[in-house]
């Protein structure tokens, strides 16, 4: 029979020192190390809402109220929305009065993590000041750990919008490769996504803020997307298909920081950049900042 040494003091120290090297290769200040542990306690933040079962949600929603002025044609009003993170769905309010129109949305959202994939789908309605419409929305995203990455986007309504994006991205070293195909119905070009609006009324738009917001607009839409990017800065070379090709060359930058329930902040999207089309000859700036809760 097979004698089974007892394990002595050395060995139970030289396992802890095994341990704690493997530890120490992420220094506990660096940036992903922190970044890391936030996201574990949202996830478990997640876990455990969902496990409340049916009921009111242990913690209060998250709220943000703003207002906004502008000129021509930007958005200008006032919004408040709210999410509601407790249940197995998220559930969301958002009542907004803009230049253009005024309404409520409400959306319910459902999400699937996995080892290398993450899923999302959203439903609701958009109830305006002179039409209702339902809407769905369909996010899908997979990924090679860090080499590279898929992601599927479709976005449809009641009123005929329709809205479809694949991209894909292969990071070599520093550099990070990307292509992008678009396609949709009944849909308008340009302009920058606002805090004042809600994600089901931006499903008829094509965002691209080298043009002013519905400068162009079209049955059929098809678009393509080529970027070079490092870990701050992007260029790009865009081609839409609006009965006319329209092609923009530019630089940009994106900072995208996921809401934190935890510490009660809400979520930050911001675009800079500039642009020129080669339809108008005329180059383009812009700055561009959406919260959400």
């Amino acid at each position: 029979m097979p004698r089974h040494e007892p394990t002595t003091r050395d060995d139970t120290n030289a396992a802890k020192s095994r341990r704690i090297v493997l530890r120490l290769a992420e220094p506990k200040g660096s940036y992903s190390y922190n970044l890391r542990r936030l996201e574990k306690l949202q996830r478990t933040h997640r876990q455990k809402g969902r496990k409340q079962g049916p009921g009111p949600p242990q913690s209060p929603p998250d709220t943000i109220l703003i207002g906004a002025f502008g000129s021509r044609s930007m958005p200008r009003g006032a919004a408040i929305a709210s999410t509601w993170r407790g249940f197995p769905i998220t559930l969301g309010a958002h009542v907004f009065d803009a230049h253009e129109t005024r309404g409520i949305e409400l959306r319910a959202t459902r999400e699937a993590e996995f080892l290398l994939a993450r899923i999302s789908v959203s439903g609701g309605g958009l109830f305006e000041q002179h039409r209702n419409r339902a809407f769905i929305d369909v996010h899908a995203v997979t990924w090679q750990r860090r080499i590279a990455s898929q992601r599927i986007d479709i976005a449809a309504d009641s009123a005929n919008h329709i809205r479809a994006t694949a991209r894909a991205a292969v990071r070599a070293g520093a550099l990070t490769l990307g292509a992008q195909l678009s396609a949709g119905r009944h849909l308008t070009l340009g302009g920058t996504p606002s805090t004042i609006e809600p994600d089901s009324l931006l499903i008829e738009r094509i965002l691209d803020p080298a043009f002013e917001r519905d400068s162009f607009s079209c049955a059929n839409y098809r678009g393509e997307r080529l970027t070079l990017g490092t870990s701050g800065l992007t260029a790009f070379w865009q081609r839409h298909h609006l009965g006319t090709d329209i092609d923009v060359f530019g630089v940009e930058t994106n900072l995208s920081i996921p809401p934190m329930p935890l510490v009660k902040t809400p979520a930050l999207q911001l675009t800079a950049g500039v642009a020129q089309a080669r339809i108008t000859h005329k180059v383009r700036a812009w700055l561009g900042v959406r919260w959400k809760p």
